[in-house]
């Protein structure tokens, strides 16, 4: 049983789940790190903040059930992967926990 919440942290919750949503519809498995002009721009899979975007979109998931947010989460996780693979990330620091976490 959840204990009950008060109302503006069900509105926070459910805007920032809206905003992921939205950014999902318009980037999908991107990489986002920072936005410029108050945009977020897609990045390659090499930045540290790599596994944040994947993160919050499992974390979605889990909460509304959109199918597309896991497809867009396991789209990215997978090229986070190949980016290992293929030795896009070839120095292996302590940012990598960032990036898979």
């Amino acid at each position: 049983m959840h204990p009950p919440t008060l109302d503006w942290t069900t509105a926070a919750r459910d805007d920032a789940e809206a905003r992921v949503a939205a950014l999902a519809a318009r980037l999908g498995p991107a990489f986002l790190h920072a936005t410029r002009d108050g945009r977020y721009v897609a990045h390659d899979a090499d930045e540290w903040t790599s596994g944040f975007w994947p993160g919050l979109l499992l974390l979605a998931y889990r909460r509304t059930g959109d199918r597309a947010l896991l497809a867009a989460a396991e789209a990215a996780e997978a090229e986070l992967e190949r980016a290992v693979l293929d030795d896009r990330l070839y120095l292996l620091h302590h940012d990598v926990g960032f990036q898979f976490g």
